[in-house]
């Protein structure tokens, strides 16, 4: 039988990121679902890996937005979790 630990090293993040990028959700079901399904360290681990790929993601568009439209987007200074 697999661990907790071993599930967490080996899922795919992205699962997590398409719901928080979904206009329907919100990073607070995320973390909801992933506590409750990851008690204890194993959930606090997933939930600041998820936390930490949503950002990098958030800044890259948000690089590539100021690129091709030469202006920051409207809350590029925002993380994803601060403007819910």
């Amino acid at each position: 039988m697999t661990s907790i630990g071993g599930i967490v090293k080996k899922i795919n993040m992205f699962i997590f990121i398409h719901v928080v990028l979904n206009t329907r959700y919100k990073m607070g079901f995320v973390k909801f679902t992933i506590l409750e399904t990851f008690h204890g360290v194993s959930g606090d681990i997933m939930m600041v890996k998820v936390e930490e790929v949503t950002r990098a993601l958030y800044n890259k568009y948000s690089a590539i937005h100021e690129k091709e439209n030469g202006r920051p987007s409207n809350t590029q200074n925002q993380t994803p979790t601060e403007r819910e």
